[in-house]
């Protein structure tokens, strides 16, 4: 077997956490989360929620208990002006994004129908 292909199958995501902090994180992917998936040659998924400067605590305390990465988005020139900078909490492996995604869409409200889809594109893909 191919070792990328083993290396690409680890999840580096700790799902170790409490049933509290899962339900907050679906509360907080079904209001500022977002699944993509960029259909180019290879199959470039993500996740990623999204808060202004002053929320970055919340995104840190997502990082420190689940994993992700932390990035900060700068104004962008199609942004309105009144809108601010953003930091985004980030998962881009697509092994993370399909088992993260399995994991949280039972605790998902009003994206549960995207998740779905989202998983279903990326097990397809898989």
């Amino acid at each position: 077997m191919d070792s990328n292909k083993t290396n690409r199958k680890e999840c580096r995501l700790n799902f170790q956490v409490s049933e509290k902090f899962k339900c907050w994180l679906a509360g907080m992917i079904d209001g500022e989360g977002n699944f993509y998936v960029e259909d180019r040659k290879r199959v470039s998924p993500f996740i990623r929620i999204a808060l202004v400067e002053r929320d970055k605590f919340v995104l840190d305390y997502i990082v420190s208990n689940l994993g992700g990465s932390l990035q900060r988005r700068g104004r962008q020139k199609s942004w309105k002006k009144h809108w601010s900078p953003q930091y985004c909490w980030t998962l881009r492996s697509f092994y993370d994004c399909l088992r993260f995604t399995e994991w949280i869409l039972p605790e998902l409200v009003l994206k549960k129908e995207t998740a779905q889809k989202f998983s279903e594109t990326l097990r397809r893909r898989e």
